[in-house]
């Protein structure tokens, strides 16, 4: 039993840690994208506290750059509200990482 219980918390915590984008947990992220799995167009909202206009980008697995969105700004309300096409990504798994100022957040996005 003593063996056991480390490894079900490293098993755990690696399942917690791996929910989280950027270290925040999940539920506390404040990026949202929206229809998952997206077909051909997907939308963007950020909650934020920074004035500065964010970058948008897809990435593949490997991390590379496949889309990437100028243009975008802040809202009044201090929210990004962005609707993006994609439709010329092939199906698969993607990130959407959005970049404002010193801060970074990320979201998965399948698309069909």
């Amino acid at each position: 039993m003593k063996r056991i219980l480390p490894i079900f918390i490293a098993a755990f915590l690696f399942v917690v840690l791996q929910a989280s984008a950027d270290g925040l947990p999940e539920e506390e992220n404040p990026l949202s994208v929206y229809p998952n799995p997206a077909v051909d167009r997907i939308n963007v909202k950020l909650n934020t506290d920074k004035q500065e206009n964010p970058e948008i980008m897809i990435l593949d697995l490997t991390g590379k750059t496949v889309l990437k969105f100028d243009g975008v700004s802040v809202m009044k309300d201090h929210a990004v509200k962005a609707e993006l096409d994609i439709d010329e990504l092939k199906p698969g798994i993607y990130f959407v990482k959005v970049i404002q100022g010193d801060r970074s957040y990320s979201e998965k996005l399948i698309v069909k």
